[in-house]
């Protein structure tokens, strides 16, 4: 009850004085974030705890497993990867005539690329390497552990995506899409593959 209380219905001691800001689930307290529980456990060592998890023997109180919810949010985050890379194919694959062609491939490609680094980021944080906090550092890092090899491509992809972002004409839109098309849709296959690798 007193959990639902102050963190659902946000009436915590004190709540009628806090600003709200708009966040991805609504209105929270200004200060607060929106975090999966996969992501903050994959911080948490406990010194009582062996690495690999719990056994029957173990004494104290046991912790949750935060390297296995990690793992599965990992799994969750690659799903909606694969899939956002199937879905940029079938935009490529439209008839040429179609007059909506250019949004919808640059809409995917836009989408892709926000999961994209994001996997990276979730993945290469889960590894204990480094923490991620933009495009650019999850790509150089990427590169520098191997699970991705065209680093200057996906550095160009920054510049694009900004470009679909701010500013917009016919012709942008069909320079984007050749590099979509010609660029940046293989080295979208070639990380799912890499990294359908790394989570089996």
């Amino acid at each position: 009850m007193l959990y639902r209380e102050w963190f659902v219905k946000l009436r915590f001691p004190g709540h009628e004085k806090v600003r709200m800001v708009e966040s991805e689930l609504g209105p929270i307290p200004e200060g607060w974030e929106v975090k999966r529980l996969g992501d903050i456990l994959s911080t948490i060592e406990s010194g009582s705890r062996p690495k690999g998890g719990i056994k029957h023997e173990d004494k104290d109180v046991p912790s949750i497993g935060g390297e296995n919810m990690s793992k599965e949010r990992l799994k969750e985050k690659f799903e909606e990867y694969r899939k956002a890379v199937l879905k940029l194919k079938e935009a490529l694959e439209e008839d040429a005539s179609n007059p909506l062609l250019y949004d919808w491939v640059m809409q995917r490609f836009e989408f892709t690329y926000e999961l994209a680094w994001k996997l990276m980021k979730l993945y290469l944080e889960s590894e204990g390497i480094v923490t991620i906090n933009s495009p650019r550092l999850a790509f150089k890092e990427a590169f520098a552990t191997g699970i991705i090899i065209e680093g200057e491509t996906w550095i160009d992809m920054i510049n694009a995506r900004n470009l679909t972002t701010h500013i917009y004409n016919e012709q942008m839109a069909k320079e984007i899409y050749d590099k979509v098309k010609d660029k940046y849709y293989p080295v979208f296959v070639a990380f799912a593959n890499k990294m359908e690798g790394k989570i089996q």
